[in-house]
């Protein structure tokens, strides 16, 4: 099991290399909608009331170009950034024969010149350009590759504690057991390789790598007449129907039916983390 998540790692941290690569300013078509809902609190004639969000976006750049006037600038401890022991992949990056790593002249030009200038609205060597859909197909098509629904165990180890901790925060606020009762508002901040996993396993993911501040959002809402509880996913703003839900306002039981494939407790994650069924001595 070890070294199936340590194929996972290597894919991931492959990916977000590719990743960061990316048109940073692209646009969703509005094509890719499954369905789209007023909002359910728009005017007090809804069936349903809003009761918890839970928005996972994607951060951008994390260091400015330049100090923000009147903001002090926050000050990192070096030790922070260290990654824990226990998460150190041993491997070496090579050629097809076994060789040192080739040089990558057109990726070190393509992160400098068209990631860089286009994030920050700045004119981009038109030469450069026409590798933007080439680069970011190969980034999804590694991606898909590590966590195709064939592969859900890769998909359960990256996300799976997420999706259950989302899932948990939502019965919580059902059964009137969580520690914050008036808490209505959960906001992650994540990458791109966390963002498309969800999608996967929510079955939505529609083969675009996602833009900076791409938000996945669920909403928990309680129907006025009933008390029945229901879930409502959104990806950039549009509205999804999920595979396995009756409808875009999908019933919370139907919601945990479909990501129980997925889902994982920490005890389960640490057991399957530390199992070493298949493993052979080297």
């Amino acid at each position: 099991m070890r070294k199936l998540w340590g194929k996972a790692g290597l894919f991931g941290s492959v990916s977000m290399a590719f990743g960061s690569l990316l048109w940073s300013q692209q646009k969703v078509e509005p094509d890719q909608v499954a369905s789209r809902c007023p909002p359910a609190d728009a005017n007090a004639t809804s069936p349903y009331q809003l009761m918890l969000v839970q928005v996972l976006f994607r951060h951008g750049a994390r260091t400015p170009l330049k100090s923000i006037p009147d903001v002090m600038e926050a000050q990192w401890l070096p030790t922070l950034l260290d990654p824990p022991p226990h998460t150190h992949i041993n491997y070496v990056v090579t050629d097809l024969q076994g060789g040192p790593r080739p040089p990558a002249p057109v990726e070190d030009s393509y992160r400098k010149n068209i990631l860089t200038s286009q994030t920050h609205g700045l004119p981009c060597p038109p030469a450069l350009d026409s590798w933007r859909e080439k680069v970011e197909q190969r980034a999804v098509d590694m991606m898909c590759h590590v966590y195709e629904p064939s592969k859900r165990q890769n998909l359960q180890l990256c996300v799976g504690p997420l999706l259950h901790m989302m899932m948990n925060n939502m019965e919580e606020k059902v059964q009137g057991t969580s520690s914050e009762p008036s808490r209505k508002l959960f906001l992650y901040s994540a990458h791109d390789t966390t963002l498309i996993p969800c999608l996967m396993a929510l079955g939505i993911f529609d083969m675009r790598w996602p833009p900076y501040a791409a938000d996945l959002t669920l909403e928990l809402h309680q129907h006025r007449q009933t008390n029945e509880s229901f879930v409502k996913v959104s990806y950039v703003g549009q509205d999804q129907l999920l595979p396995g839900c009756s409808g875009v306002y999908c019933p919370l039981q139907e919601f945990k039916q479909m990501l129980s494939s997925y889902s994982l407790t920490s005890e389960r994650y640490q057991s399957l983390c530390n199992s070493t069924d298949g493993l052979t001595e080297p």
